[in-house]
């Protein structure tokens, strides 16, 4: 069951391996690492606010230990 995260809470990352978080709420491009964990939102796929009206989308391709992510964008 998963479990509902509080404001508060922090994701951690307690592994030798790669961790990645993908989220979608806040339509804003991002790739950042917090504490540890690798945090990926690929934007708006509609171009909605806060977007400037560009459709964004990520791809991620994994091999081994390694995460490379790609952005397309459409207007």
């Amino acid at each position: 069951m998963a479990r509902r995260c509080r404001r508060n809470d922090t994701a951690r990352a307690d592994t030798d391996r790669p961790v990645v978080g993908v989220s979608g709420h806040g339509h804003e491009i991002e790739d950042e690492s917090h504490n540890g964990v690798r945090v990926l939102n690929p934007g708006s796929a509609t171009g909605v606010g806060p977007a400037d009206g560009t459709a964004t989308m990520m791809t991620a391709e994994v091999s081994d230990s390694r995460i490379d992510i790609t952005v397309h964008e459409s207007r």
